[in-house]
């Protein structure tokens, strides 16, 4: 059926400059992916460090650093008393400070890639 449909079609040939224009739209899309995602990447990064900085003091305020010198410092205590030991250092952690500081840092691992694939789309010569 498709065969007698199109045989007497006859195919018009493509422009001369086609390749060049879907690479230059190609190159255009990847540079505003590039701007966006290098900008994104650099609010992440000042995020990840203002967080950082959070979480530090949060953990310094709770007693975790305390926790921790208990721990390091009398382990035989700490393994006794693990059960008690434990949901101590849970409390002292500031859960949602620590959540955000995760979120901001594999949000940051998950946008380098495709920095990186943006800047070699446009560097690359085809």
């Amino acid at each position: 059926m498709y065969q007698r449909l199109f045989q007497y079609l006859k195919t018009a040939p493509p422009p001369v400059n086609l390749k060049r224009v879907i690479l230059a739209r190609v190159r255009q899309i990847a540079k505003r992916r590039l701007i966006f995602r290098g900008v994104l990447a650099l609010g992440l990064l000042g995020g990840i460090i203002w967080f950082f900085i959070l979480m530090n003091s949060g953990l310094t305020e709770s007693g975790f650093y305390h926790y921790l010198s208990l721990f390091l410092s009398d382990s035989d205590i700490a393994l006794t008393y693990w059960r008690e030991f434990s949901l101590s250092l849970i409390e002292a952690i500031p859960i949602v400070i620590t959540t955000v500081f995760l979120a901001l840092f594999a949000f940051f691992f998950w946008t380098i890639p495709r920095v990186a694939r943006d800047a070699q789309l446009i560097i690359y010569e085809f």
